[in-house]
């Protein structure tokens, strides 16, 4: 009869029950069903390199016509076999990759979540550190934006600015006694 290892007849995987969760599938795929289903593909390899060296010395003792038939039907079957259980390999590893990229999807989505707090955590740290310089800042000490005069509060409470005006005479007669000290 034909082996067929962790397959079922038509190649398919077997069913994961539903309570597994991705992570427990992920894990028994890598710990359990990949290595084993491995293992059982080289144990078809050796029976393959067995029937081959049966066939080879058959053929040159026995009944060449009889040996050829059944060499043939052993290698279809042999082929048959380790096909399905490359078949359920492939459906096996895509799975396993399939619940690796999922995995990854759902940590950038947690790593995003973990950046957020970290701002946040960042941000209450930095008004914590900041507190303390606030306070030191009296309120009180705070002015009011300062509003323009009247005209009747700037009569009164400025002084008028006087403009003294001289003559040109004046103001040049302030500078004919420089240098006459150096004459003299």
């Amino acid at each position: 009869g034909k082996i067929r290892a962790g397959v079922g007849p038509g190649g398919e995987r077997p069913a994961r029950s539903e309570t597994m969760s991705a992570g427990n599938e992920m894990k028994e795929l890598a710990r359990t069903s990949i290595p084993e289903a491995l293992d059982e593909l080289g144990e078809k390899h050796k029976l393959v390199n067995e029937v081959i060296q049966w066939c080879e010395s058959s053929y040159v003792t026995g009944n060449k016509k009889e040996v050829s038939g059944q060499a043939k039907e052993y290698i279809v079957d042999a082929l048959e076999s380790v096909t399905a259980d490359i078949e359920g390999n492939c459906a096996r590893l895509s799975r396993f990759l399939e619940l690796q990229s999922e995995a990854i999807d759902g940590m950038t989505t947690q790593l995003e979540v973990v950046k957020e707090r970290l701002a946040a955590c960042k941000m209450r740290n930095a008004e914590e550190r900041m507190a303390p310089l606030r306070k030191s800042v009296p309120v009180e000490r705070r002015r009011d934006k300062i509003q323009p005069l009247t005209d009747v509060e700037r009569e009164t409470q400025m002084q008028a600015v006087v403009t003294v005006e001289k003559s040109l005479d004046e103001r040049l007669a302030a500078f004919a006694s420089v240098g006459a000290s150096l004459t003299e």
